[in-house]
């Protein structure tokens, strides 16, 4: 016999067996009420051992995908709405029942090919999953930006006597004040303080006085609670700096700034900037004075990288040019920069220019290499049109080119179009300013024992967690050999930038490792912990939903939804409810006789 069943006749023996009683009961005053009293309690009891279950109708998109991600608000979640997830880690939560998860989002899209439209919350989609969005209708519903650090910098590798700068911003969404320290060898070494409800770019310096790898701890305090403790691994070595002569026709913002920029990172510079047809201004940055009045082998012989603008190049008597171009082909790096609507120096006009454009003003998302730089807004007359044997280096989001390089005997020849990068610098955002001009710098200035460019991928790389390897090899027919501490990695190579080949390994320490290319000279990296920089990453997943979404807004797919039949519970505190108060009421009108 169904239990259910047995449940129910045995409540009606026993309601019967109470109505008995209390119609027998001497005391016959509130009879009905003792009785109809009896009735609930052994009815809320049954209900109590017997659910009650309803129908709604339930409606979905069968064109829509709701996908939750880590940081949602968990009070988010749609009426009605079947909701996904890609994080595993949201189903450790309470409310894991109400979401489905997908472990392969472009899997599950190929399985569906009727989603015509992704709507995302929380923190957003990984880039990979990005990836299989890319012809869909897709909706970002962001959560905060995290409390704590969302961008930060710091050169990885430094020579010996200059300063360790830790540059970043931070966002304190506390209510009270947060104090970030920079500490090292069990010291406090600099530390600035974030108002509540504050964000602040900071700057952080301390001059080691070691040489080697070290690890420092960046520390976020809140009065007795540490927020937040990370690690600022990088490595000092005995190197010379780079060595750079800036011939500017003019002094113009964009060298005022790159000027102090180049002071205070200790670049030997030499600054001379034309008064007149023979007269010059000279500054000598972190360097002894040597006479720079004529462009001649002795004078160049001294820098690695040249930076003028095409307008001084074109000044140069046809003797310096000559000795100019001799001095890359042994090796000298020049850096131009092209602040007219089109080329007049014999160098610049070695690359290939697209007709200038009549846009002015506009805001540019610049991506260098693999990185996305935040937006400028400049005045851009010219692009590149890429030509063989050409390294681009900076592009639009449009994927026009405005930093283009090329090999030139030993040398490198690298010009930029872009006419004032100091906006970053105004506008707060000095990362992006450090970024573009130091990848600049490197790429283009002299290379020593056939010195190879490399960059990792993420800039924090994680254990067990994807990372790349991009190597530069000027002689882009060759391939490279790639050994991470002792595994030989299967490097691929660009098919548009012949001369960048990529490795990819997921690190499985975390701590210091080596890197070996083409049995040079070892270098080494650092691999963070899983959760460490967790408030970069963060931010940085916004950002790329964020920018995702503006360049997919577009009409919203035209919904469908199909109706299905839900089964739900009422809820058993009801009648729990119920039970104890009648039964509370049979109590106290017992004692009352």
């Amino acid at each position: 016999m169904n239990v259910h069943y047995i449940i129910i006749l045995s409540a009606l023996i026993f309601l019967a067996f109470l109505l008995f009683k209390e119609w027998k009961r001497e005391n016959s005053s509130r009879l009905w009420i003792r009785m109809i009293g009896s009735a609930i309690a052994v009815v809320s009891l049954v209900l109590l051992l017997i659910p009650i279950k309803y129908e709604v109708e339930k409606k979905e998109s069968i064109n829509e995908l709701v996908i939750f991600t880590e940081g949602v608000n968990l009070d988010s979640l749609p009426k009605n709405k079947k909701v996904y997830t890609v994080d595993s880690s949201l189903l450790q939560k309470n409310f894991k029942t109400k979401l489905t998860y997908i472990p392969d989002l472009a899997y599950y899209l190929a399985k569906h090919p009727q989603v015509k439209q992704v709507n995302v919350y929380g923190n957003g989609l990984a880039s990979a999953d990005l990836a299989s969005i890319k012809k869909l209708q897709f909706t970002f519903h962001p959560s905060a930006f995290p409390s704590g650090i969302p961008s930060i910098y710091w050169d990885r590798q430094i020579i010996s006597t200059h300063k360790l700068q830790v540059q970043g911003t931070y966002l304190n969404n506390l209510s009270k004040p947060v104090q970030l320290v920079l500490k090292g060898l069990g010291s406090n070494l600099d530390s600035v303080v974030i108002n509540k409800k504050e964000s602040i770019s900071f700057s952080l310096t301390h001059t080691p006085k070691l040489v080697g790898k070290a690890v420092y701890k960046l520390i976020a305090l809140s009065g007795k609670d540490t927020l937040s403790q990370e690690e600022i691994p990088f490595e000092v070595i005995e190197k010379p700096p780079v060595k750079v002569l800036v011939l500017a026709a003019s002094p113009d913002f964009e060298y005022k700034f790159l000027k102090n920029w180049l002071y205070q990172n200790q670049y030997p510079v030499v600054f001379r900037s034309r008064i007149s047809k023979d007269k010059f201004s000279v500054d000598y940055l972190n360097t002894k004075s040597t006479s720079v009045d004529k462009v001649n082998q002795s004078l160049l012989q001294q820098f690695d990288l040249l930076i003028a603008d095409d307008a001084e190049l074109a000044l140069l008597s046809a003797s310096e040019k000559l000795t100019l171009e001799k001095q890359i082909e042994q090796g000298l790096g020049l850096l131009i920069r092209i602040n007219e609507n089109k080329p007049i120096s014999v160098f610049s006009k070695k690359f290939a220019y697209g007709a200038p454009s009549t846009i002015r003003d506009k805001s540019y998302r610049l991506k260098l290499m693999e990185n996305l730089l935040s937006p400028l807004e400049i005045d851009q007359p010219l692009y590149f049109n890429l030509k063989s044997g050409n390294q681009p280096v900076v592009f639009t989001s449009e994927a026009k080119i405005m930093v283009n390089n090329m090999m030139y005997g030993s040398g490198k020849i690298m010009v930029s179009t872009i006419p004032a990068t100091y906006h970053w610098f105004l506008n707060g955002l000095k990362i992006d300013y450090a970024n573009f001009w130091t990848e600049l710098i490197n790429k283009s200035a002299k290379k020593y024992n056939n010195q190879l460019q490399y960059k990792i991928e993420p800039a924090f790389p994680l254990i067990n967690q994807q990372a790349n390897i991009h190597i530069e090899n000027p002689e882009a027919g060759n391939p490279v050999s790639i050994l991470v501490d002792s595994l030989v990695l299967a490097p691929l190579q660009n098919k548009y930038m012949p001369f960048v080949w990529k490795g990819t390994f997921w690190p499985q320490q975390k701590g210091w490792h080596s890197l070996k290319v083409n049995q040079q000279s070892a270098t080494s990296f650092y691999v963070f912990g899983e959760n460490s920089w967790s408030s970069i990453r963060d931010a940085d997943k916004i950002k790329a939903n964020l920018q995702i979404a503006k360049v997919q807004l577009q009409k919203p797919a035209e919904l469908l939804e199909k109706s299905e039949k839900e089964k739900r519970e009422v809820s058993k505190w009801w009648f729990f409810f119920l039970f104890l108060m009648s039964a509370g009421y049979l109590w106290a009108e017992g004692r009352m006789d």
